[in-house]
């Protein structure tokens, strides 16, 4: 899971690309998936495995779909989501969820996704399920995800047997144990080998001792480096899986890519965000890019263990700059500023508390803060949230989240999807105070950078263009 920066010829295969290098740690069917899409799998000693585009590729343009080998909704969301579509239930319109009859733990929306997920999965998984510690039901909602994660990758390998019929033909549990576990660097972190050796023990007791505890470690590993969250349309994680194919992009924080998930089916889309040419590495971002070079590199090289040398980050420093600056500097009020941002960001506390606190932050963030620093961005981003989630009167929620754009124009690059949302809001905004030709000059811009991220034909942009008829 390294970012590569070379190019190679335009016209190899993957096939080709299979036999120069031996292709041993890719299956048929990934190599299958990377054809189909024009895309082209390499190798090199500096970034090893990378994929580079083996023809043009337009902006909004697909440039590869896959699906998960295994996935999981997270905790929080069990009592309030299907386990299997993931839609969300409760109210008149949307009947409640109905437990799994025998372990009680996953719930589904009807009989339908009853049936597919104990096809596909349930069945290996059930018993275990149902003999599991009560303690379990007590863990942090992170741990348990990862618990839930590794206990149905290995039921899934214990249970379904793989065949080369089965690896050519759709994702098995060989395209996950080829990806990069770091199992090295890992052990080398006390503080990650010794948090991993405590989820391992979890997943040990639930498995009842099926798998060794080094195999679970190195497990967790792979599944570390390499799985996703799975977002809904405005990005907010609702499920993580396990996408082999889609792990073996490689991270850029100037990316060509963006990727996003029809949270029903799991499919997960990997779209360009702007013209990409033929051997042009296909690439994504890892982390929210929001961040200054030395946060991003500290980020990755703890978390996926390599350092980044795209170009943002070599080139970073004028950027860097902006985002930190300081014009009037102050210490003490800078640290007040803080507590006031650490306690009106505390999800405990009211929002009428909240916004008392958060405003006072803003005012003293814009006093000795450059317009594009990041810290004035977040404080402008819950500002504006805790006012909307109070109902408050447009205009003020206008100008922040004008200012909000003006930033993410700056931050992040251009059609990126982050920026489209704000925008989406904007025009809400706008319609709410009445104001039809700023509420449609705002939606449209929207439509225009959220088409090529989530693709002109998902219900999200269906509901956009509504508003635009």
């Amino acid at each position: 899971m390294m970012p590569g920066h070379s190019h190679r010829s335009k016209t190899d295969s993957a096939y080709e690309m299979q036999h120069a290098w031996g292709g041993g740690d890719v299956s048929a069917f990934a190599l299958s998936v990377l054809c189909k899409h024009g895309l082209v799998l390499r190798r090199s000693a500096q970034c090893g495995r990378y994929i580079v585009a083996g023809k043009a590729f337009s902006a909004g343009e697909v440039v590869l779909e896959t699906q998960p080998y295994a996935f999981v909704i997270h905790s929080q969301y069990r009592e309030s989501r299907c386990s299997y579509c993931f839609s969300q239930r409760g109210g008149p319109t949307a009947p409640r969820l109905f437990n799994c009859s025998a372990c009680k733990y996953e719930k589904y929306c009807g009989p339908a996704c009853q049936a597919a997920a104990w096809s596909k999965y349930h069945k290996y998984e059930c018993a275990k399920i149902k003999a599991a510690p009560q303690i379990e039901y007590f863990l942090p909602s992170c741990v348990r995800d990862e618990v839930d994660l590794a206990c149905r990758i290995l039921c899934l390998k214990k249970g379904r047997k793989i065949t080369p019929e089965l690896s050519a033909e759709e994702v098995s549990y060989t395209d996950f144990e080829n990806l990069e576990s770091h199992i090295e660097d890992i052990r080398n972190n006390a503080e990650h080998d010794e948090g991993n050796t405590k989820v391992a023990q979890l997943v040990l007791q639930r498995l009842r001792g099926l798998f060794p505890l080094n195999e679970i470690k190195t497990l967790l590993g792979r599944m570390q480096c390499n799985d996703f969250s799975i977002w809904d349309d405005i990005i907010v994680s609702i499920g993580a899986g396990v996408y082999p194919a889609g792990a073996m992009i490689n991270h850029y924080c100037n990316a060509n890519c963006v990727v996003s998930y029809n949270t029903k089916t799991k499919t997960q889309t990997f779209r360009a965000i702007r013209n990409i040419n033929p051997g042009e590495e296909i690439a994504h971002s890892y982390l929210d890019v929001a961040s200054t070079t030395a946060d991003r590199r500290g980020k990755l090289l703890k978390q996926y263990y390599f350092q980044c040398h795209c170009d943002l980050c070599s080139n970073g420093d004028t950027r860097d700059r902006m985002l930190t600056e300081t014009t009037n500097p102050d210490p003490g009020r800078a640290e007040q500023a803080e507590q006031l941002y650490s306690e009106g960001t505390d999800l405990t506390k009211d929002a009428n508390e909240c916004e008392e606190l958060l405003r006072k932050c803003l005012t003293i963030r814009e006093g000795i803060f450059g317009p594009w620093n990041l810290q004035l961005m977040s404080t402008r981003c819950h500002m504006l949230t805790v006012l909307m989630e109070q109902n408050k009167p447009p205009e003020e929620c206008i100008t922040l989240c004008q200012k909000i754009i003006e930033t993410y124009q700056r931050v992040y690059p251009p059609n990126y999807p982050m920026i489209g949302l704000q925008y989406y809001t904007l025009g809400d905004l706008f319609a709410q105070l009445g104001n039809k030709q700023e509420a449609r000059a705002a939606h449209t811009q929207a439509l225009q950078i959220l088409q090529l991220t989530h693709g002109p034909d998902s219900d999200f942009i269906s509901t956009l263009r509504q508003l635009l008829a």
